[in-house]
């Protein structure tokens, strides 16, 4: 890419809130990471490979301390299982963090198995999305969160710093 086209992809980028995606599958999270260029979504994105991880990044520890390279998400899309734990803890936790309780939070999962559904909505899942193999699949469902949660949706504003209430 020359630097004409990264200074006009970061000045696109610069004011748009940032997506976090969780997901402990590096081939899952390279095909999401396609899928989201092919559907052309300007948002950034970071990822994360855990729920701590995810947790560091958001309250802004550790590696993830400096906000402009690591601003807080409008919305978390997380996998189901993960190696520290199902997303359903890390959205008991989130929803119970007085600065993050308002975030969207997608919880995506390799099964329909309606348990699991039932638990990310009790445990505070704004959504919950199939993921698929398919690259086909995928695109749609970034396209899906572009349209909706990232377009249509009217999010709360994020805070500058973790320290601050949503």
């Amino acid at each position: 890419m020359t630097t004409r086209a990264l200074a006009e992809l970061e000045s696109t980028t610069a004011h748009k809130p940032a997506v976090l995606w969780v997901d402990d599958n590096p081939d899952d999270l390279l095909l999401f990471q396609l899928a989201w260029e092919k559907a052309q979504v300007t948002n950034p994105v970071r990822c994360t490979t855990c729920r701590k991880e995810a947790m560091d990044y958001l309250e802004g520890r550790g590696k993830f301390s400096d906000r402009d390279a690591f601003p807080l998400p409008c919305v978390i899309v997380i996998d189901m299982c993960l190696p520290d734990g199902k997303a359903s803890d890390f959205l008991r936790w989130i929803r119970a963090h007085p600065a993050f309780k308002k975030l969207v939070v997608i919880v995506l999962s390799g099964t329909a198995n309606q348990e699991e559904v039932n638990e990310a909505y009790r445990s505070g899942a704004n959504s919950f999305l199939l993921k698929s193999p398919n690259p086909r699949h995928l695109h749609t469902t970034v396209r899906l969160i572009q349209s909706y949660w990232l377009t249509r949706n009217s999010l709360p504003k994020t805070p500058a710093s973790a320290s601050q209430p949503l």
